[in-house]
């Protein structure tokens, strides 16, 4: 009897440590299923953000590319033109100086050549006035002196 009984006992407890271990690794299973899954998610997840992030980080820098090359484009262009234009304006301002200068020489040459007409023609004047003086005082000389 006491034999039976350590027998029922005994199969009872075996029943319960398999139990226990079916439970055990049951939930080991779980864990790990669970365990992985997170895991595989997690990974996932983590993939699908560095993706997004290195997707947002290309268009970012392809913006900026974009930006910089429009910029730099922009601020080529608005420099060539401005120089193109100064050294237009510089030309300009050059071929008017220049002709200020031809215009004014050209003035002075008149002006000296008139001045020099004229100084001309004053001693030419002077010369007959002196002359007709001189042609005068001695024909008043002679006049009054003749006889």
């Amino acid at each position: 009897m006491v034999w039976a009984k350590s027998i029922v006992v005994y199969q009872i407890g075996v029943m319960l440590v398999k139990k226990l271990v079916r439970d055990e690794i049951s939930r080991l299973i779980v864990f790990f299923y669970y365990y992985y899954y997170y895991y595989y998610y997690y990974y996932y997840y983590y993939y699908y953000y560095y993706y997004y992030y290195y997707y947002y980080y290309y268009y970012y820098y392809y913006y900026y590319f974009y930006y910089y090359n429009y910029y730099y484009y922009n601020y080529y262009y608005y420099n060539y033109y401005y120089y193109c234009y100064y050294y237009y304006y510089y030309y300009y301002y050059y071929y008017y100086y220049y002709y200020y200068y031809y215009y004014y020489y050209y003035y002075y040459y008149y002006y000296y050549y008139y001045y020099y007409y004229y100084y001309y023609y004053y001693y030419y004047y002077y010369y007959y006035y002196y002359y007709y003086y001189y042609y005068y005082h001695y024909y008043y000389y002679y006049y009054y002196c003749c006889c």
